[in-house]
């Protein structure tokens, strides 16, 4: 539990500077710079293996604080290297290499794990940080970094830049509704993160090989899912696009948990799981589209680290309300999960349908 709290508070404490100085800063350097201070801070866990456990808690910390600056600067930089009719294709792409490392990264990491003993493990994690620096060396990226009034003290200039990101996402209607939405669904990922593995025993009869079939069926689908969207992502409003996945995720997930209850096998799990990444992709994509299609170049650093540390610190009391009403209630506190999704789809829907619809975009255009 200490671990996953070492991982989860940068978010926190560490994300909204770094929002501010990835604004500052060129991001293709952010990207270069942070990918290669991550090998190094990997490398720190060769350290820890004989040590006492505690020794793990600063070094996950530091990993965790690195990778604040990664999230933003990569999702600022993207739209700058392609046009916006094609910025959703490009994040549906983009989102590909998640997918791809949930499916890949686990039997890779077991055979290293068996064969190799957790040092080669360090090691190569170590090693792939390396070349995602090397990769982003040879980007051609237009230079993305903006003066900022130095006027006062640090602190001061940082608070007044920090707040201009919060006075922005407040001031515009679609950066507010994604929010909302976000803040809703990362409530309920604390559930599914606490509870999917009682779940699975508790329910589904199955222990750590069902979970990790789970996994992989959910990466697959969503790999299925990037690819089918690269058709029509550039010609759907992004926030259509949220609302939709939204509702699609809700009412699988639905189906997904409270099957059991009348059907108690394990297949149907796998087959619904792979179809529900497609909305998965499709929420995922949409969110990050809006984020940065109704945001200035100069403040999506800010706007992006706002994003993630809203979501993150409610899945931070979604995971301790979980811990807590799981004992309690039982182990289907997990359809929360399914309720926060369904519920932000539906805000989104309605305040689509009050307002003014956003018109689809065609192809190409």
């Amino acid at each position: 539990g200490l671990g996953v709290m070492a991982g989860a508070l940068p978010s926190l404490l560490v994300s909204q500077v770094a929002g501010v100085l990835v604004d500052r800063w060129d991001k293709k350097c952010v990207i270069v710079f942070g990918n290669l201070a991550l090998g190094l801070a990997t490398l720190l866990l060769l350290a820890v293996i004989d040590a006492v456990w505690w020794w793990l808690l600063p070094v996950t910390f530091l990993r965790s604080a690195v990778g604040q600056f990664l999230g933003p600067a990569e999702n600022a930089l993207l739209p700058t290297l392609v046009g916006e009719e094609r910025l959703a294709s490009a994040n549906v792409l983009n989102s590909l290499n998640d997918h791809l490392a949930r499916l890949l990264g686990p039997a890779v990491g077991g055979l290293l794990l068996a064969f190799g003993g957790f040092g080669a493990v360090v090691i190569v994690d170590a090693v792939t940080f390396g070349l995602a620096a090397l990769l982003a060396v040879w980007v051609r990226a237009p230079k993305t970094e903006h003066l900022i009034e130095s006027v006062g003290t640090p602190y001061h200039r940082w608070l007044r830049d920090w707040t201009q990101g919060l006075r922005f996402v407040r001031s515009s209607p679609a950066l507010s509704l994604a929010f909302v939405a976000g803040t809703l669904v990362g409530f309920g990922e604390g559930f599914i993160s606490t509870l999917l593995a009682p779940f699975v025993e508790l329910v589904l009869g199955g222990g750590g090989l069902e979970l990790g079939y789970i996994l992989s069926a959910q990466a697959v689908g969503g790999i299925t899912g990037g690819l089918l969207l690269t058709l029509t992502a550039d010609r759907i409003h992004p926030l259509r696009l949220v609302a939709w996945g939204g509702l699609l995720s809700g009412g699988l997930l639905l189906v997904i948990f409270n099957y059991p209850l009348v059907y108690p096998r394990f297949w149907p799990t796998l087959v619904l799981t792979g179809v529900a990444g497609v909305p998965f992709a499709l929420w995922g994509t949409a969110q990050l589209t809006v984020l940065q299609t109704e945001t200035t170049p100069e403040l999506r650093g800010r706007v992006f680290s706002a994003y993630f540390a809203s979501f993150g610190a409610a899945q931070l009391i979604g995971m301790g309300l979980s811990g807590v009403l799981g004992d309690v209630v039982g182990v289907l506190m997990i359809n929360m999960d399914a309720m926060t999704y369904a519920v932000a789809g539906s805000v989104v829907w309605v305040a689509l349908r009050r307002g003014e619809e956003p018109r689809d975009r065609a192809c190409g255009a």
